[in-house]
């Protein structure tokens, strides 16, 4: 399975893994589950997606947005974020996807989930003592 997802926080912070290469069918998958989490999760719904070792995806932004459309509370979100990808293109994927999906969406991308936590932390003070930073640039396994 390319993709994991699963809460980092309980009710608040989910993370997405993606990994190899992912087929339109898993996005749609991966839509399915975002909706459930939004919907499960305390507002803000904060989202963190990790690409480091995604190789290829499908590149038809319009295929991308057919697969993850679906009902969810779209108010709910908080931050989408984005983790290391030295791509570009893949870069640029994720932002116009990610922001024809969700009007709104505050969009932003780290290199390491270090720099995205401490953002998040930064940017939403409900978050904190329940989250705690490390060094994450030896392990990329947390």
């Amino acid at each position: 399975m390319p993709y994991t997802a699963d809460w980092y926080l309980p009710s608040r912070v989910m993370l997405q893994r993606y990994s190899g290469t992912l087929a339109p069918d898993e996005i749609t998958e991966l839509g399915q589950l975002a909706a459930h989490y939004i919907g499960a999760g305390t507002a803000p719904v904060h989202i963190l997606i990790d690409i480091t070792d995604l190789e290829r995806y499908p590149t038809n932004i319009k295929q991308i947005v057919n697969a993850v459309r679906h009902d969810s509370d779209t108010e709910k979100i908080g931050w989408v974020i984005y983790i290391n990808s030295p791509n570009a293109v893949v870069k640029f994927m994720a932002s116009v996807a990610t922001q024809v999906l969700f009007q709104n969406v505050r969009l932003r991308l780290f290199e390491t989930l270090d720099e995205a936590l401490a953002f998040l932390l930064d940017r939403d003070v409900t978050l904190a003592g329940q989250i705690t930073l490390h060094d994450d640039s030896q392990d990329r396994s947390a």
